[in-house]
């Protein structure tokens, strides 16, 4: 295989105590042809000794500890300033391409119905009630170096081409 292929197997038994993490193994296929490795996957068996113990921990990795000269090195995270990046809040802005990005665009702002346009914006709700993001809401501020628009989404008629 080209690219890296990551299978998971996630179980847990109804005794299982829920205040401990759970117990993380794992395993690596030799480096191999595809086929090979597809035929070797019928044989793995979760009590074979292939496996490697990982790391236990509410946010550990799901790989195994690093050991030998990798362990010394100075991790990646640790080099840079750690970011969650842009956080919209709805999934519907985030798109494999910029041509579905605008065509959910211009679906939103084209729909004439105020009730409809708010499904697509996915209206967000606290016990009940509108919250913070809904199609009436005015932005104060623009992104930096975009275009500050004050118009209300709900009123919103650019179609992006």
């Amino acid at each position: 295989m080209q690219q890296p292929v990551c299978i998971v197997l996630a179980a847990r038994a109804h005794s299982k105590d829920r205040s401990e993490p759970a117990r993380v193994r794992f395993r690596a296929l030799a480096e191999r042809k595809r086929n090979e490795k597809f035929a070797e996957l019928p044989d793995i068996k979760l009590d074979d000794a292939g496996w490697v113990e990982g790391p236990r921990g509410w946010r550990a990795p799901f790989l195994p500890k690093l050991e030998g000269v990798w362990a010394d090195f100075v991790r990646l995270e640790d080099l840079f300033v750690s970011s969650s990046g842009v956080l919209p809040g709805r999934t519907w802005v985030v798109a494999p391409d910029a041509k579905s990005l605008r065509d959910r665009w211009n679906r939103l702002v084209g729909e004439h119905s105020p009730s409809i346009k708010e499904e697509f914006f996915f209206l967000t709700l606290r016990d009940g009630k509108v919250a913070d993001r809904h199609t009436r809401k005015i932005v104060k501020e623009g992104l930096f170096d975009h275009e500050y628009r004050s118009v209300t989404i709900a009123n919103d008629t650019l179609v992006r081409d």
